[in-house]
């Protein structure tokens, strides 16, 4: 079964992995920064494996719900939030609260 972009399908991280063209043995978008897309259904929660990241940052495109670390707490967010975090010592959580319905014109 073939799975649609980044916006379908289960919760799950798509990274936007340009290793191949960039010459690195490591996961990057660039030679220091890897970009991932977090795509989270209603009611389910995903964590973040990027434990030996520097910060992590989120713009959420739709939806609503809330990003929890031990440092750091709770921290909700919701449709054109940019969130950025320092480093976290363990995972971030990243929690839907409330399902996104797209609004078509």
């Amino acid at each position: 079964m073939a799975m649609g972009g980044p916006s379908d399908g289960p919760t799950r991280i798509v990274e936007f992995d340009l290793r191949s063209h960039l010459n690195t043995p490591y996961s990057a978008t660039s030679p220091n920064l890897l970009v991932s897309f977090a795509r989270l259904r209603a009611g389910e929660s995903l964590a973040t494996p990027a434990v030996a990241a520097t910060s992590q940052a989120f713009y959420v495109i739709a939806g609503k719900g809330a990003s929890t670390c031990d440092e750091h707490g709770v921290i909700p967010w919701a449709a054109g939030d940019m969130v950025v975090l320092p480093k976290c010592q363990g995972e971030v959580n990243l929690n839907v609260r409330a399902p996104w319905k797209p609004n078509f014109l």
